[in-house]
């Protein structure tokens, strides 16, 4: 485990909490200082790009075991999440107006395939998943890399997202044609390359880090553009046609990839995060993106009751942050890690060549 990943990993999810915290208080000043929470999905795919290179340094690996890995990693909680909103949108059917039960919604975003879910919006029944579609596909474009050879499969991976990125540069009406060409020719595909590049360029010379001051500048520099460039660069455009937001690259993609570079390379040299709670909050960072959206939803409407002023607002954001954080915590434990398990003895009694075992895993 690298540290710093850890700790980016929460600083991200909690950047996306804030993206929806900003509706206690949608008005005041606060909102236009602090950052924008969509940064924190740029860092998550940046993040994912230079994971999927360093778990994969074993030339033995497998892309069959590696995808297998993923789905378990990713399948469980978010399938979890969405049958939890479908039951919900069915309860209380006004408090998900714009996630009207659909049975052609559900296969979609069970199998992550992008649709407009309303005119303009691209999403699956629970809207956070748009960013798993995302790294499924960018996982799918890995194991083939695998499949071709592990030795070439970040030039591989690089090769297949310019392409992409290319392709729906150069030919502007993909949305006529397909939602998903649409979607997953998108510039923020490029934060997994950059992530891809990092662990690469790490790959190659593992014992050659910068020097501490060098990794300490290209630190700043990251953080400066991260939080900075978003007051210079305009939003694309393209932005306005279809949400979420798909053309973050320049104003949040190229900063993370300088921030994880540098908290890579200040681990190298010793520099690494102590602090406990910022290394739990990273492990739990998968748990805290699917669950927070329901937290902050139902306390948002709880304040919204209350007729709180600005500092009731703030104090409320608090609060929710911090309930946020621990039900992450305990559905970490409770019920992403359980769901992971069951999920990873599945496809164990399913290669088992015990023919009761497979009898048993098919039932």
């Amino acid at each position: 485990m690298i540290r710093n990943i850890q700790a980016l990993r929460a600083f991200a999810a909690l950047l996306v909490v804030w993206a929806h915290l900003k509706e206690f208080f949608p008005e005041s000043p606060l909102v236009k200082m602090l950052p924008s929470g969509i940064s924190g999905v740029d860092l998550f795919f940046v993040i994912s790009g230079f994971i999927m290179v360093s778990s994969t340094a074993n030339p033995n690996v497998d892309w069959r075991s590696f995808f297998e890995k993923r789905v378990v990693r990713i399948l469980p909680l978010y399938y979890f999440f969405t049958f939890l909103v479908l039951a919900l949108t069915f309860a209380a059917p006004a408090a998900f107006k714009s996630s009207a039960p659909s049975w052609q919604q559900l296969w979609q975003s069970l199998a992550f395939i992008p649709f407009e879910k309303a005119p303009g919006r691209i999403y699956p029944l629970y809207y956070l998943g748009w960013t798993l579609n995302f790294e499924m596909f960018f996982y799918a474009i890995f194991a083939a890399s695998l499949a071709l050879g592990w030795s070439r499969r970040a030039l591989t991976v690089g090769l297949a997202i310019v392409f992409l990125v290319v392709l729906g540069t150069v030919l502007p009406n993909l949305d006529g044609f397909s939602i998903p060409a649409y979607f997953f020719t998108r510039p923020i595909m490029l934060d997994f390359l950059f992530g891809v590049a990092i662990g690469a360029a790490v790959e190659r010379s593992p014992k050659n880090a910068l020097s501490p001051s060098a990794g300490f500048l290209i630190l700043v520099l990251g953080c400066i553009g991260f939080f900075g460039a978003v007051y210079v660069l305009p939003q694309s455009a393209a932005d306005q046609l279809y949400a979420p937001t798909m053309h973050t690259v320049l104003r949040y993609g190229i900063w993370a990839g300088l921030i994880v570079f540098a908290a890579v390379d200040l681990e190298r040299n010793g520099y690494s995060v102590a602090n406990r709670l910022a290394l739990r909050i990273g492990d739990a960072s998968y748990s805290l993106y699917l669950s927070h959206f329901l937290i902050v939803g139902a306390a948002i409407s709880v304040a919204s009751r209350l007729h709180l002023d600005t500092f009731g607002s703030i104090a409320a954001a608090g609060v929710t942050l911090a309930l946020c954080c621990l039900a992450a915590v305990l559905c970490h434990r409770w019920i992403e890690t359980p769901l992971s398990g069951l999920l990873r003895s599945a496809f164990g009694l399913l290669r088992s060549e015990d023919p009761r075992l497979v009898a048993r895993a098919k039932r």
